[in-house]
């Protein structure tokens, strides 16, 4: 893991969520295409998902 994950990873933990990463962003990691989408400025749709991980299986 780079700086910049770590960063937000830290930032997402605040809230006391669970990370799963997955295979959903295909081609570019999600912090390659935000980091290379500030520049144009857009709105981003960024969906986290709380599991409760003792219900999976």
């Amino acid at each position: 893991m780079n700086e910049k994950h770590v960063g937000w990873i830290m930032k997402v933990m605040e809230y006391d969520v669970y990370i799963r990463f997955t295979k959903l962003v295909r081609g570019k990691g999600l912090c390659q295409q935000l980091a290379a989408d500030m520049e144009t400025k857009e709105d981003k749709d960024v969906a986290l998902l709380n599991t409760d991980s003792e219900n999976d299986q």
